[in-house]
């Protein structure tokens, strides 16, 4: 008996771990501060600070969604809670890509979770980082030009 009162708890708290790490939670993004309705916005979400934010391809999902009104709004559907990184872009020309000036200064809009900010360039994962425990997580992203 003194066995079962022990390996009771210890099985509840197994299971409990088990179904947190796999139960489906959602990240709701609300982009603002774009200055005007032009092309896409563009979000790539880590899950790492592995290619943050310049490798597109290290991402563990990405999206493409419509501007109204200045505003654009993202949902990721996610297979377990986690820290995340989201990198944001405006298209504003729908080419797929940052359009950079003189110095590689970006001509497109963009931000990140935590509206992290680098300095001279883009901001580490840690500074962007989100947890995301639970069902579900809403943020802003307020996008610079």
């Amino acid at each position: 008996m003194k066995k079962l009162l022990i390996l009771l708890p210890v099985t509840i708290c197994f299971l409990f771990a088990l179904w947190a790490e796999k139960s489906e939670s959602t990240l709701y993004i609300t982009i603002k501060g774009l200055r005007n309705d032009n092309g896409k916005v563009l979000l790539a979400l880590y899950d790492s600070e592995a290619g943050f934010p310049e490798d597109a391809e290290k991402a563990v999902d990405k999206a493409a969604v419509s501007i109204r009104n200045g505003k654009a709004q993202a949902v990721f559907n996610l297979n377990r809670s986690g820290t995340y990184a989201v990198c944001v872009m405006h298209d504003e020309n729908n080419n797929g890509s940052m359009d950079k000036g003189l110095f590689g200064i970006p001509l497109e809009g963009y931000g990140f979770s935590n509206d992290a900010m680098g300095v001279m360039s883009a901001p580490p994962f840690k500074d962007a980082a989100v947890k995301l425990v639970g069902s579900e997580k809403h943020i802003v992203i307020n996008i610079v030009y």
